[in-house]
């Protein structure tokens, strides 16, 4: 160990002390396998035929385990990478919806019917952005001039589905 520098105060004495689990630091112990190569290796050893039964009806409920596991893992993963994609887009037309509705209700006491059904709208729209279910891929609720028939459709799919969720939730309390 090299010794200390004479000046201790401030940023200096930083550079002489010796790190302790710094980014080349062991890890102690055995590192934990992932799922997918916990459910290889009992799948190889399932393979084999002179296995016990019990010592298979017992890896084969570990298996059934270790796949709901894999599968949920799979499924929070995608929730995140989704997320991330869409958070910005998701972010921009909420706060264009928000301003409109904030100027709509502005002048609330003397609104025409049309901008009555807008007010209305908008909220809708803010909803369906605001509860978007977290698996799926996120279709904009702002209408483009160049939309396709299959856009369409799934808006009014998710839009059903995010008022199905709302009643869901509303329903448990």
């Amino acid at each position: 160990m090299k010794p200390e520098h004479p000046r201790t105060e401030g940023g200096i004495k930083r550079k002489w002390v010796k790190r302790q689990g710094g980014k080349h630091a062991k890890p102690v112990g055995a590192k934990k396998q992932s799922v997918k190569n916990q459910i290889r290796s009992i799948e190889r050893l399932l393979k084999r035929e002179n296995i016990p039964p019990k010592l298979r009806e017992e890896k084969e409920r570990e298996l059934e385990k270790l796949t709901d596991a894999g599968k949920e893992n799979k499924r929070i993963e995608r929730e995140k990478r989704l997320s991330t994609k869409y958070h910005k887009v998701k972010f921009f037309e909420r706060v264009k919806l928000t301003r409109r509705i904030e100027q709509l209700e502005k002048n609330a006491d003397n609104l025409s019917g049309g901008e009555q059904d807008e007010l209305a709208s908008l909220k809708e729209d803010l909803e369906y952005v605001m509860n978007f279910p977290r698996g799926e891929k996120y279709v904009s609720v702002l209408v483009k001039e160049g939309d396709t028939e299959h856009a369409t459709k799934e808006r009014a799919r998710l839009r059903k589905l995010v008022k199905a969720n709302l009643a869901a939730a509303a329903a448990l309390g």
